[in-house]
């Protein structure tokens, strides 16, 4: 008596198995398919990952100073929120004195994201993407040859990829998206900008594979630097605000794509 399995997928050739001869009308699956359905792996987990996230770091403040008239007022002090993605920073730095003055003060403000886990070799692009609110500006006075001055101003958004199974960065350097990045102002110039919910995004490539079973962890922040430097019958100011009067920004989410 033949003893036979009805599998309605692909017809085969009578093959025998454990003694038993399956008839023609016998339908199995071939070796070939069933190594191809072994050795793909399923697509990776991708985003959007939206907070809670893992970890919230954040610092720069008080910043440095030089002379008699440097100084740095920190109207918010920098904070990141792993609830909602939030991150808050406000700063000015001023600076004027006949002997010669300076200040400056650069803030720090970002998150830990979760982790993933490969499951199919292959590179893939990791995006931030960030929504900011801001108000910064530069004012400098006119020098009439008594003195001179300087101010600069940035906010930039950042963003690597933390390799958890062999404790190391994915980039040699961390990814950077400017807002702006002003320098170079002096002697009665100036400069502002504001900005409402405005988009940005920190977006790269992995520089190599990553492997089937490793573990990588989502890593962003955004930074702000304020500067002045004077002398003589001359001063300047920079203030960078991303925390008062309604300006937030914000990580929306961290995606594996």
């Amino acid at each position: 008596m033949n003893h036979c399995m009805s599998l309605p997928i692909l017809r085969s050739k009578a093959v025998c198995m454990h003694g038993f001869r399956l008839p023609m009308s016998v339908c199995v699956i071939s070796v070939s398919l069933l190594l191809l359905a072994i050795t793909i792996p399923a697509a990776t987990a991708t985003g959007p990952y939206y907070p809670p996230y893992y970890a919230s770091f954040y610092g720069g403040p008080p910043g440095s100073t030089r002379g008699c008239g440097g100084q740095n007022y920190i109207d918010q002090s920098p904070y990141a929120n792993i609830t909602d993605g939030s991150v808050l920073t406000a700063t000015r730095s001023y600076a004027s004195c006949i002997s010669g003055s300076g200040a400056g003060v650069d803030t720090w403000e970002g998150f830990w994201g979760p982790t993933f886990t490969v499951s199919k070799n292959a590179t893939y692009l990791i995006r931030y993407p960030w929504v900011l609110s801001w108000d910064a500006a530069i004012a400098t006075s006119i020098c009439d040859g008594y003195g001179s001055n300087n101010a600069e101003i940035s906010l930039q958004v950042w963003g690597n990829l933390w390799d958890a199974t062999h404790s190391g960065w994915s980039l040699g350097n961390d990814a950077r998206t400017p807002v702006f990045s002003i320098s170079g102002v002096n002697c009665g110039l100036g400069w502002s900008t504001s900005g409402r919910a405005q988009s940005f995004v920190v977006s790269f490539e992995t520089p190599s594979l990553l492997l089937v079973g490793e573990t990588y962890q989502f890593y962003t922040y955004m930074t702000t630097h304020t500067a002045a430097a004077a002398d003589g019958d001359a001063w300047a100011q920079a203030g960078v605000n991303v925390g008062t009067s309604g300006d937030i920004g914000y990580i929306y989410h961290m995606d594996v794509l």
